[in-house]
């Protein structure tokens, strides 16, 4: 199952964002446990850093909908994380 989201990551520049979602949530029971030891913040921060294309493609409510928080939560989150920079 792994290769099969690596193969659909590869080509996420030609598929449109539903499709993407729908890959990611279909990945997500895998990695639920691994989400939930883990801060929202810190979440968003690994997610971005393994898919920094998918931040810019998808929208913010499937991003917050795979991390298992609101959109205006991750909204928060993404202020916070820019403002430290």
């Amino acid at each position: 199952s792994s290769f099969l989201f690596k193969s659909i990551y590869q080509l996420s520049d030609f598929l449109p964002p539903y499709v993407l979602y729908a890959t990611l949530t279909a990945f997500r029971p895998h990695c639920h446990i691994h989400i939930m030891k883990k801060t929202a913040e810190e979440n968003y921060l690994e997610f971005k850093q393994k898919y920094p294309d998918l931040i810019q493609r998808l929208p913010q409510y499937h991003i917050a909908a795979y991390l298992g928080i609101s959109p205006e939560f991750l909204s928060k989150i993404i202020a916070k994380t820019t403002r430290k920079k």
